[in-house]
């Protein structure tokens, strides 16, 4: 459209004091975003992170892998799935959620020993990790069994 078309359609179909309104409401609004905009601005600034290169993340070794997986078991789901398993009701949604949850979570840390690579090591180091990702395997194993009970 052609701003004179539109110009005179406003002029002929609204009246001054509308106008007058709409004038107010466009000032109102660009003044609005004006005040959002430039405070987005001011909270964004110096709030860039300097760049390190000494922050470089440490590989763990397998036997500090499977130590970190089961203190994550320990630390993050032992008791919670104790609590679980004493107070369950299968007619709760929380509580059917809480189960699903550390459900996936188990399956998730299983995931996280088949991972560990032991391929490298040789000998009696190489027995022991076994040995090891075998009993955590097996508490955890044990664990999804008494949650799939609850069913």
């Amino acid at each position: 459209m052609d701003t004179e078309k539109i110009t005179k359609y406003i002029e002929e179909n609204i009246s001054g004091d509308a106008m007058g309104a709409i004038s107010l409401f466009i000032a109102v609004a660009t003044m609005f975003i004006w005040n959002y905009v430039s405070r987005k601005a001011d909270d964004n600034l110096g709030k860039k992170k300097p760049l390190t290169m000494d922050e470089k993340p440490v590989a763990l070794n397998p036997t500090e892998q499977l130590e970190n997986i089961y203190l994550r078991y320990e630390n993050e789901f032992k008791n919670r799935i104790a609590k679980i398993m004493e107070l369950y009701s299968p007619d709760d949604d929380k509580d059917i959620y809480e189960r699903n949850y550390c459900n996936e979570m188990l399956l998730k840390l299983l995931i996280e020993l088949d991972g560990v690579d032991l391929l490298n090591l040789e000998g009696e180091k190489r027995k022991q990790l076994r040995q090891r990702r075998k009993d955590i395997i097996k508490i955890i194993q044990n664990e999804l069994v008494n949650l799939d009970s609850l069913k």
